[in-house]
């Protein structure tokens, strides 16, 4: 089981809040499943997997996350960790489409992971 298949039954098991990692009710946000899940050797590889999906819905002229002090994030631009509190605090829908994204990403890092130990062992 990857970083990202764990932080989905995390978020799955004890619930989504927005603007903090873990909330008073123990519910994450994207980054606090990712964390909490973090202790596998794919931790970095899988968080720069999934902001790399996640680019792709934020607008082109930004996105202000009013959670993170107005910060403003940009499709090309800022570090992972933004990219995800954006994405967590301002364009997601709650807790279904948090799972479900990292359901998804969590299968694609799988079928990418294999394809390298694939070509790398031959």
């Amino acid at each position: 089981m990857n970083t990202l298949e764990k932080a989905a039954a995390i978020m799955k098991r004890d619930g989504f809040t927005r603007g903090a990692r873990e909330d008073d009710m123990g519910r994450h946000c994207l980054l606090g499943a990712i964390n909490k899940a973090g202790e596998e050797d794919d931790y970095g590889e899988a968080t720069r997997f999934l902001a790399t999906i996640l680019r792709k819905k934020i607008p082109k002229d930004g996105i202000v996350d009013t959670f993170n002090d107005r910060l403003r994030v940009f499709p090309n631009d800022g570090d992972c960790q933004s990219v995800l509190a954006a994405w967590n605090n301002m364009i997601c829908s709650g807790k279904n489409e948090a799972v479900d994204v990292l359901k998804r990403a969590a299968t694609l890092f799988s079928k990418r992971s294999r394809r390298v130990t694939i070509v790398e062992s031959k």
